[in-house]
């Protein structure tokens, strides 16, 4: 009788050392998801940001033209101006 209660005493104290570690873990998981929610949020902001900026840069074209190079791109040909290959 006494080994069964010292052997329940322990299982308890298991399990809360157990749950514990459970709780801790879900809040440091939720600490995580909050700040990965927060810099979502600016990244997405961000990148409307700079495709209103890059939509403002171009210059219009009439139809029927070829639409401008992308800046980037451009940039690119400056600094290195062998001829790049163009994927379909």
């Amino acid at each position: 009788l006494l080994r069964n209660r010292v052997s329940a005493q322990q299982a308890r104290e298991r399990k809360k050392v157990y749950v514990n570690d459970l709780e801790s873990r879900a809040k440091e998981l939720q600490d995580q998801n909050a700040k990965l929610e927060e810099k979502i949020f600016t990244l997405v902001n961000e990148n409307t940001m700079l495709r209103k900026v890059l939509m403002n840069m171009r210059p219009k074209t009439d139809e029927g033209t070829e639409p401008p190079e992308c800046p980037v791109r451009q940039e690119l040909k400056k600094k290195d101006p062998k001829p790049t290959v163009k994927h379909s």
